[in-house]
């Protein structure tokens, strides 16, 4: 599993696109800068990346939270995190 850590500087779409819609109903990586490694998509200018193994899935109404093992990380870009 790809996870990246977005600046406070961040491109707005990224943040609307992944945060309130849907994969079921939107190709969330269509528009988004990115790159790939080890076949997994990661968001460029990010300020940090991991790569992680799903532990477990605990699925809730609206949202999915997975529980995973960090296989792999990187740093970034140096700015503040982007917090929600």
């Amino acid at each position: 599993m790809p996870l990246s850590v977005l600046g406070k500087n961040a491109n707005p779409q990224i943040f609307i696109d992944f945060a309130f819609k849907s994969s079921k109903d939107t190709d969330k990586w269509k528009n988004t800068d990115k790159y790939i490694k080890d076949g997994l998509p990661y968001i460029k200018n990010a300020i940090a990346s991991f790569r992680a193994r799903v532990l477990q899935q605990v699925v809730f109404d609206s949202n999915t939270l997975f529980i995973a093992e960090i296989l792999d990380c990187a740093c970034g870009e140096d700015e503040d995190p982007l917090t929600y």
